[in-house]
């Protein structure tokens, strides 16, 4: 019997995957951060805060 599913779940998995693949890097560098001593969440949230200052003038 055929699936009537699989194109769907075939292109889901195209999607997916890569995805995954980034998250699973995001995390396994951000591990290797704690481990040198470094905290990437706050590193994080001071990139994006400092970008979005750049953007308004007199900030």
């Amino acid at each position: 019997m055929v699936n009537p599913l699989t194109p769907y779940l075939s292109i889901i998995n195209f999607a997916l995957e890569p995805i995954l693949k980034l998250g699973f890097a995001i995390v396994a560098v951000g591990i290797v951060m704690v481990g040198l001593g470094y905290d990437p969440i706050g590193l994080a949230v001071g990139w994006v805060e400092t970008t979005i200052r750049s953007f308004i003038p007199g900030v």
